[in-house]
């Protein structure tokens, strides 16, 4: 009885769901007293809302079907799936996958939250003047979305299990280091920006280009290797 318990709590995660989001930082700078972040970006959706497998009748019941569970407390709600940026503390986007939709974690700042979409779309941030809250201690972007999801349990024929609830998964997007902006770069946004002016040119000098890690988590607790990007880009006119 002891295993067929151990096995009744298994939990079946739908397959595709890790693949639901995909999304980029384009732009993580912080000013030199680390006072004051500037970000941007865009987080996409793929699927579409995630249907939970219509469940068989309990083992020596009556009933048609199981009732379907309430909905989630918080968004997002069924179907439904939002986007959301941090700042924290950490050094690689592993340093991401603690920071949950309900418990973001110490030191962590919620920086942006996009719209709960029902439907495959896209949602872009693009903030001047986000108040860095815990300065140069928390120099981590980390771009994720929450997903409503739904978990059924798995069980040996003999054991009657039917059923399922539903939850919320996060998954981290992209991360990137917050990179300080000196003043002559300071200068050069303004003069992009102004009227009458065309779009920024790149600088000349050589820099070194990191590697991309829009990469997918496959739970909060999946971790992924690797250094966040560093990323520095201007607008256009």
């Amino acid at each position: 009885m002891v295993a067929c318990a151990a096995v009744a709590l298994a939990v079946c995660v739908p397959a595709g769901a890790a693949a639901s989001s995909s999304g980029e930082i384009t732009r993580a700078l912080v000013s030199p007293d680390w006072t004051t972040a500037s970000i941007a970006g865009k987080a996409v959706r793929s699927n579409g809302c995630l249907v939970a497998p219509e469940q068989p009748p309990s083992k020596g019941s009556e009933k048609e079907k199981p009732e379907p569970p309430p909905p989630p407390e918080s968004p997002p709600g069924v179907c439904g799936w939002i986007p959301f940026a941090t700042v924290g503390p950490g050094s690689s986007q592993a340093d991401c996958s603690g920071r949950g939709w309900e418990s973001l974690g110490e030191g962590v700042q919620l920086a942006w939250v996009g719209p709960e979409l029902q439907e495959p779309g896209s949602a872009t941030f693009d903030l001047t003047s986000v108040s860095a809250q815990n300065g140069a201690a928390a120099p981590l972007l980390c771009l994720s979305a929450v997903e409503t999801d739904y978990e059924s349990k798995m069980c040996i024929p003999e054991i009657d299990c039917s059923g399922y609830r539903y939850v919320h998964r996060t998954y981290q997007l992209d991360s990137a280091l917050l990179e300080v902006v000196t003043a002559m770069a300071s200068e050069q946004s303004q003069l992009s920006t102004a009227p009458g002016l065309g779009p920024c040119k790149k600088p000349r000098q050589r820099q070194k280009r990191s590697q991309k890690l829009a990469g997918l988590a496959l739970g909060p607790s999946v971790r992924v290797k690797g250094q966040p990007k560093r990323v520095r880009r201007c607008k256009t006119g």
